[in-house]
């Protein structure tokens, strides 16, 4: 682990749990190592693998050995720990944890919120945190949404409640929609009346600016409309309402055709006209630069075209040439688009094909897995769809004789995986990954030992008039040819290079050959 070996560590330490599991090393002898000699991995180390999502399936196969390292350990340690950058640090190993830490920093916000004593508001941020930075899993109903509404009570320490009003925008859903507005008209509220506000008047400035790109992030038409309405309020006691407005500019409002038609008119009426072309004030630029902001991600053709008047008309002003960005990145991406990017990459380390699938198969991924020999040359491509195996062509072999192959033969090189969607449900005929792999592992134990009956070179002539039949391999002409191959002279290994079948099939028929008397070495 320390040589930055993650794969193999991760391998040992699955030995070590088996070990455990069947009782061949006492019981205290175990739970001293579980609770003690954790401390002999480098933190750097740790720091850096926590910080690479590709490595945190492989991670977690470690922290989980360690009682300390698990979730619940590293959240006690959390609660006590003093220093920012060390609760930094916990942090983050809590995340590369994933479901399972998420899962006990829900199950510990709703003990520390239902036991009637006040919690410490620090902690819980910090577990509100989590629920934000690690997503739901597949089927979670909304009781993190419900955990968070009663952690972030108003009053509470501002920086709980701009994580828990963040947390609350990632989620979504219609409770956490429903808690953000009512935390909206409260915000308002304590502007309007400050005699009865819980925080400072530039507190509840940013509360309220959280609260609106939380409902901006929600994205629903009760979320967009709240945030247009208030954005166009005229309320000075509100402050800056037209620049909250900016919080729109990550939406296509041509989802939401009330609120773009209600900017769209407002902008209109506030637009100079005539000889006030040239009397724009520095109120109304700004005014209308927010606007402008606010609409910049809306494909509707009379925003565009709208926009494109506005760059036209006032190229001079700073909410003109703010039109003109606008129109410009508009085309920009309407324009072709390029490759997906690789969401990806690294190292493959011999043997570490099984946890990466199983990584990619956890996050129901859709994509293609490539994989390349340390020369570069591709070796495999792998398609996935919604976690599932969709296709496989390793060399000239195709499907599951192609996956296979991978297991039978590991080769060291890198791998890149491309993205594209994720979450696709998958289609009827894809395999699931884990019992591919499962027999992947058992191919390659057995074509190991087929292996050491049959070398890759040695050369094996006929001893009976043809081939003894193996029960289970019903494939005839690939029975017959191999026959055919290997009694002209070819060895095991040119026998593998012409197949239509994986090297384990080619390599136990021979074997059986050979055990049967078929064959004879010459």
């Amino acid at each position: 682990f320390n040589d930055g070996l993650l794969t193999r560590a991760a391998a040992m330490v699955e030995v070590l749990q088996r070990l455990a599991d069947d009782r061949k090393v006492p019981g205290p002898a175990v739970e001293a190592v579980r609770q003690g000699s954790y401390g002999y991995l480098e933190e750097e180390r740790l720091r850096k693998f926590a910080e690479s999502p590709e490595k945190h399936f492989l991670l977690r196969t470690i922290l989980n050995f360690f009682t300390p390292l698990s979730p619940e350990g590293l959240l006690h340690e959390l609660r006590y720990e003093e220093r920012h950058d060390r609760r930094r640090f916990l942090l983050s190993l809590l995340e590369s944890q994933g479901a399972e830490a998420r899962a006990v920093a829900l199950r510990r916000l709703q003990e520390m919120t239902a036991s009637g004593e006040t919690p410490d508001p620090f902690f819980l941020r910090n577990l509100v945190y989590l629920l934000r930075l690690i997503p739901r899993a597949a089927g979670e109903g909304e009781a993190d949404v419900e955990a968070v509404v009663r952690a972030a009570r108003p009053g509470r320490l501002p920086s709980l409640m701009k994580e828990a009003l963040t947390c609350l925008g990632k989620l979504k859903g219609e409770r956490a929609e429903a808690a953000l507005l009512s935390y909206l008209r409260s915000f308002e509220g304590m502007l309007l009346r400050p005699e009865s506000a819980s925080y400072s008047k530039e507190e509840v400035g940013q509360l309220l600016e959280r609260t609106l790109s939380a409902l901006a992030r929600c994205g629903s038409k009760n979320a967009v409309r709240a945030v247009v309405e208030h954005g166009l309020r005229e309320q000075p006691e509100l402050g800056t309402t037209r620049a909250r407005l900016a919080e729109l500019s990550g939406l296509d409002l041509a989802g939401h055709p009330e609120a773009a038609a209600r900017l769209l008119a407002t902008v209109r009426t506030e637009l100079p006209r005539g000889m006030r072309s040239f009397l724009v004030n520095k109120k109304r630029n700004e005014g209308l630069h927010h606007l402008v902001t606010a609409l910049s991600g809306t494909t509707l053709p009379d925003v565009q075209a709208l926009l494109g008047e506005v760059a036209t008309r006032f190229p001079a002003e700073e909410f003109g040439r703010a039109a003109a960005r606008a129109v410009g990145d508009m085309a920009q991406r309407s324009g072709p688009r390029g490759p997906a990017p690789v969401s990806l990459s690294g190292d493959l380390e011999l043997f570490g094909l099984p946890m990466l699938l199983q990584g990619v198969a956890e996050i129901r991924a859709t994509g293609t897995l490539t994989l390349f020999d340390q020369g570069g040359r591709v070796l495999s491509v792998i398609a996935l769809e919604g976690g599932r195996v969709r296709s496989c062509q390793t060399g000239p072999l195709r499907d599951r004789e192609a996956f296979f192959q991978l297991f039978e033969k590991p080769l060291p090189g890198r791998f890149a995986f491309v993205g594209s969607r994720e979450g696709e449900e998958p289609p009827p005929d894809a395999h699931e990954v884990t019992p591919l792999i499962l027999e992947g592992l058992r191919r390659y134990d057995e074509f190991r030992r087929a292996r050491a009956l049959v070398p890759d070179g040695v050369v094996l002539l006929a001893a009976a008039p043809g081939p003894v039949p193996l029960p289970d391999e019903t494939e005839e002409p690939m029975v017959r040819a191999l026959w055919e191959r290997i009694t002209s002279g070819a060895t095991p290994l040119d026998c593998e290079a012409d197949s239509t079948v994986d090297s384990f099939r080619v390599r136990r028929l021979l074997a059986h050959w050979l055990e049967q008397g078929a064959l004879a070495q010459k």
